[in-house]
């Protein structure tokens, strides 16, 4: 059977436009969450170019990757009227924010269409590669506001996109925001890279649930496996606004909460202060707990102060998994086992009166209480 999103001749090119608090944020998290998480955006079909309809529906034979691109009418400021659906206008803003890959397009249950995919790089601003991209959709009217998703086969442009460093790629698209013709102009932008082991520096990388019903995938997410007792990290690197002359400085901050405090623990006051082209960090241990079963959490980061009406910087949610070491599990279950026996053993051989019979029967008790603390951690040995 064939995998999905087989073709690698053409890519999505989806388009954000963010005219509503609603959808404000998307650019924002879109450009903030970790390489590698998932995000979910979901679209009407008149929404699409009839490319991408049909593409939309055969996701086995539909392009894998993806680049995303905000799009904004010349002039348009913060709270203005949204153009009506079938605009366009004769000059626009066209900003690449992420390579994407795609995992799931589930079957549609009304008009709109969902789409889960990953993050990948930022891209690069290059105006002719974009242009070369950009063109085609401009002419057959496959753009905002008309059309938010089309088809690209103009491969050797999105590579071209794809080039550079990803550092500078950010940097440079946080910066082409700040421009006073850009809605987003006095907004700060941060992301987010992690999460790693604070003691090795190892990058984790998220595994993905796949959701079904009735053997159908329905949505696939990212979730970070971080080791019970462990602590780990998240960089946070920021852009604020330009200082306007005599105007405010505004102390922007990122708020850092963990929606299960039983079982992950923020390190300090969870408040991680921004500052112009600055990177600071956060800590968070998964808290030990007697289950054996793993647990969910997600942390949840927050633009400090928010302004009335419209978000001034992103928020988004990393999900977690607190996990039990593997090994320690392997271990402890053994040990368990050969305990248990040992204490069978042992009962037989007191039974017959057998002098090895109460050695046996503290032996086995021992290697089962080795076994508790191993898999509960309460025991440090280093496995």
């Amino acid at each position: 059977m064939a995998k999905p999103f087989a073709d690698t001749s053409r890519f999505w090119v989806i388009f954000d436009t963010c005219t509503i608090p609603y959808y404000y944020l998307d650019v924002h998290k879109l450009l903030a969450i970790p390489r590698d998480a998932t995000l979910r955006y979901n679209y009407k079909e008149k929404y699409l170019s009839s490319a991408a309809i049909t593409a939309s529906l055969n996701p086995r034979s539909a392009p894998r990757f993806g680049l995303l691109f905000y799009a904004q009418r010349y002039g348009f400021r913060r709270g203005d009227v949204t153009p009506a659906t079938g605009t366009l206008f004769a000059q626009m803003l066209w900003v690449p924010t992420r390579i994407v890959e795609m995992l799931c397009i589930p079957a549609r249950d009304g008009e709109a269409f969902n789409y889960d995919f990953k993050v990948l790089r930022y891209p690069r601003i290059e105006h002719t590669a974009m242009t070369r991209v950009l063109d085609p959709l401009i002419r057959h009217k496959e753009i905002p506001f008309n059309k938010w998703i089309a088809i690209s086969s103009e491969l050797e442009a999105f590579e071209a996109l794809k080039g550079g460093d990803d550092r500078q790629n950010w940097g440079s698209i946080a910066a082409e925001f700040h421009k006073p013709e850009y809605q987003f102009s006095s907004d700060v932008f941060w992301r987010i890279v992690g999460p790693t082991k604070s003691k090795r520096g190892k990058l984790i990388r998220p595994r993905y649930e796949r959701v079904y019903e009735s053997d159908e995938l329905r949505q696939v997410k990212s979730v970070y496996d971080l080791q019970e007792g462990e602590a780990h990290t998240f960089e946070i690197i920021s852009a604020s606004p330009p200082r306007l002359p005599e105007a405010p400085v505004t102390q922007y901050s990122v708020r850092c909460t963990s929606t299960n405090d039983k079982n992950l623990e923020i390190t300090g006051s969870g408040n991680v202060s921004l500052r112009q082209e600055s990177a600071d960090s956060l800590q968070f241990v998964g808290k030990i707990t007697e289950e054996i079963a793993d647990h969910t959490a997600a942390i949840r980061f927050e633009t400090q102060p928010k302004p009335a009406g419209w978000p001034g910087g992103p928020e988004l949610e990393v999900v977690v998994a607190i996990v039990k070491s593997r090994a320690r599990m392997v271990a402890g279950l053994i040990v368990g086992l050969l305990g248990l026996v040992l204490l069978a053993y042992s009962r037989e051989q007191l039974k017959s009166s057998t002098p090895s019979g109460a050695s046996l029967l503290v032996v086995g008790t021992c290697l089962v209480v080795i076994s508790v603390l191993l898999i509960s951690r309460k025991l440090s040995l280093k496995i």
